[in-house]
């Protein structure tokens, strides 16, 4: 399993099993932040709205099927379109 960090910030959220790689794109302010997860596992496309809790830093709100990858940062889609497989 390899993540792909595209955004100004590092995390590594929990992912599915059998993800095969994970891009996230995620931006912290000390007490808070955002960002987006996308993993896929060969064959679905997952995606994970991340938070942040102020005690133990980013989390993720669970994992739903992505329906197309164009409503993302163009750093995201970029990185997703080169991953997927054709």
């Amino acid at each position: 399993m390899q993540y792909y960090q595209v955004g100004p910030n590092e995390t590594e959220p929990e992912v599915p099993e059998g993800t095969l790689w994970c891009v996230v794109e995620y931006t912290s302010h000390d007490y808070d932040g955002y960002g987006t997860a996308l993993c896929f596992d060969g064959t679905t496309l997952y995606e994970s709205n991340l938070g942040h809790c102020s005690c133990y830093g980013p989390d993720n709100n669970g994992w739903g099927k992505a329906d197309h990858i164009t409503e993302y940062s163009e750093a995201m889609e970029a990185k997703v379109t080169e991953l997927m497989p054709c």
